[in-house]
């Protein structure tokens, strides 16, 4: 099993201190591209080092580790990983096999256990620029972009989280993410992680108590 100091990069597994911020109330995120990069510009991640360096490129077991390490985080890493290579990372082999333009739907069918959110992330590694990071806090977002109030993720069954993510997920974030802000591949990655920040950096802030 690999574990975070093997390949010489600096981890943190000191977690942000969430802490209700008005700006929930005076400035919610909206569907403009200076909110968008407003609330990006408010997420913190100590490790988002690690999704920027391998997010792109072909895939290795070693970039692959560390993109699941970034996506669990310390706290669950250890529990999880052993799960995370058996579905995804050791069947990375199979991904040559797939269709050059194969749809989302497609995609996730060949990978059918894992977990929702992971097989999602496991897509977005696969596929990053195409498809996008799906979890509570984006939902969260989306729910209130969309109908003025939040929707909580966990309610849903695996299948139908999967289908929100097809159905409703991709094409909200579609619009949103071709936005007119600016794309700093040195420090996004890939051209939509400005508005994955911002989605969950605002949705997180939304479940964080008023005190």
């Amino acid at each position: 099993m690999l574990h975070p100091p093997t390949f010489g990069v600096t981890y943190s597994i000191v977690c942000p201190a969430y802490k209700y911020d008005p700006d929930v109330v005076s400035q919610p995120l909206n569907c403009q591209s200076d909110s968008v990069e407003f609330w990006a510009r408010k997420y913190k991640d100590s490790n988002e080092h690690l999704y920027i360096e391998f997010i792109n490129g072909r895939h290795t077991d070693e970039s692959l580790d560390r993109l699941f390490y970034w996506k669990i985080g310390a706290r669950f890493y250890e529990k999880r990983i052993v799960s995370v290579n058996r579905n995804f990372i050791s069947r990375r082999e199979l991904l040559g096999s797939l269709p050059g333009a194969i749809s989302a739907e497609a995609f996730l069918a060949r990978f059918p256990t894992g977990g929702p959110i992971y097989r999602i992330f496991w897509l977005h590694c696969c596929y990053p620029n195409k498809f996008p990071i799906y979890d509570q806090h984006v939902h969260r977002s989306m729910s209130y972009l969309k109908r003025g109030s939040t929707d909580e993720l966990e309610n849903y069954r695996s299948r139908q989280k999967i289908e929100m993510y097809l159905g409703e997920y991709l094409q909200f974030y579609a619009a949103l993410s071709i936005l007119d802000f600016r794309f700093e591949p040195a420090r996004d990655g890939v051209r939509g992680r400005k508005a994955d920040r911002a989605l969950w950096w605002f949705g997180k802030c939304l479940k964080t108590p008023k005190p």
